[in-house]
């Protein structure tokens, strides 16, 4: 029974930190980015969503992407010949409003970046380069991370 308390508790500290967390940068205004750091924030902010239920979270989250999603689901700045690991992040956001909209412009944008996935340079065994035209043949550790979730695009759509 303690243990119960103790995982609610934290919990619901954890709930409070991310809405404060989410509260000042919806405050001080955030650009809309398709770096996977921005992603990596929304992700913060859709999580203080999921704690507190609160709709701001998710009206600012779905607007920050908006900026980014065209209705036809092209992607605002996005360039299909720069191979960047780092903005394939941004499929993970694209499926979370597809999964709970199911707006076909998230998808579609999702597909463009599978897409460029499938185009991706590699290593000579197979690995992908972190960047191209940047960083050609060099992989870097956070490269895995970065691309796992979205290479599972056409199991998620």
């Amino acid at each position: 029974m303690k243990f119960v308390l103790l995982s609610l508790a934290a919990g619901v500290a954890m709930a409070t930190d991310l809405a404060i967390m989410a509260d000042s940068f919806i405050a001080r205004g955030v650009s809309s980015s398709i770096n996977y750091s921005y992603m990596v924030l929304y992700d913060g902010i859709e999580r203080a969503y999921n704690f507190t239920g609160d709709e701001k979270y998710l009206e600012f989250y779905r607007g920050q992407i908006d900026k980014l999603v065209h209705d036809d689901g092209t992607i605002a700045g996005w360039d299909t010949n720069y191979f960047s690991l780092d903005n394939y992040r941004m499929g993970n956001n694209l499926l979370y409003f597809y999964e709970t909209t199911g707006e076909e412009k998230y998808k579609e944008a999702a597909s463009i970046i599978r897409d460029q996935i499938n185009r991706h340079p590699r290593t000579e065994s197979g690995g992908f380069w972190h960047r191209d035209p940047n960083y050609p043949n060099q992989m870097w550790l956070d490269g895995s991370k970065l691309r796992r979730s979205p290479c599972n695009f056409k199991a998620r759509t």
